[in-house]
C-alpha cells in the first residue's frame, strides 16, 4: 500500500490518502471508493475487490483508493468533517484550497495515467439506487458502460 498524499489534521494522526496496486503493464484501471464517509457499500466493494485480485494474474493494473474521506467515514458522516465539505463535490479541485479540495486535487493528480478510472458509489444507509454509470455521451467510455448492462447509463456532455 503506497501513501500517495498526506496532509496535517487538526487531531489525531494526519489524513493519508493510501494506494493499493495490483499487476503491472497497461491498461491501468483506477477504482475509488469513499469519497463520502457514509457510502459504507462502496469501501466494502473495494475490499472484496482488494481479496480478489490478490488471488488473480492480470494483465495490466488495477489501483485501489479504498476510502477517501477517512475521517468522514470514522463518523459515519458524508461530508468531510473539518469544513463540512463535500469532496465528491471538490473536483477539479485546488492544491492550495480547503482540505477537500487538496484531496481531490491530489486524487486527480493520482489518477491522471490510468485509462479509466472509476468511482464506486453507494449512497447512504436509507437511500435506494440503480446500479448506474455516468459516463461523456460518447467513445470509449459509453461502449464500456453499455457493455455493462446496467439498467441506468447517463450520458453528459464530455470535456
Amino acid at each position: 500500500m503506497d501513501v500517495i498524499f498526506e496532509l496535517d489534521s487538526p487531531f489525531r494522526s494526519s489524513y493519508q490518502m493510501h494506494r493499493l496496486v495490483f499487476g503491472s503493464g497497461g491498461p491501468i484501471v483506477a477504482v475509488v471508493a469513499g469519497l463520502r464517509g457514509n457510502e459504507l457499500n462502496s469501501i466494502h466493494a473495494l475490499n472484496l475487490l482488494s481479496a480478489a485480485l490478490r488471488m488473480q494474474k492480470l494483465k495490466g493494473t488495477v489501483w485501489l483508493f479504498p476510502l477517501i474521506n477517512t475521517f468522514g467515514a470514522d463518523e459515519c458522516r458524508k461530508r468531510w468533517p473539518f469544513g463540512n465539505q463535500d469532496i465528491n463535490k471538490a473536483f477539479p479541485g485546488d492544491s492550495n484550497g480547503t482540505p477537500a479540495q487538496r484531496i481531490a486535487a491530489a486524487l486527480i493528480e493520482a489518477t491522471q495515467d490510468a485509462d479509466i478510472c472509476i468511482d464506486v458509489q453507494s449512497g447512504a444507509a436509507h437511500v435506494r439506487e440503480l446500479p448506474q454509470v455516468r459516463c461523456p455521451i460518447s467513445g470509449a467510455e459509453l461502449e464500456l458502460a453499455r457493455s455493462m448492462h446496467l439498467p441506468i447509463v447517463w450520458r453528459r456532455e464530455g470535456e
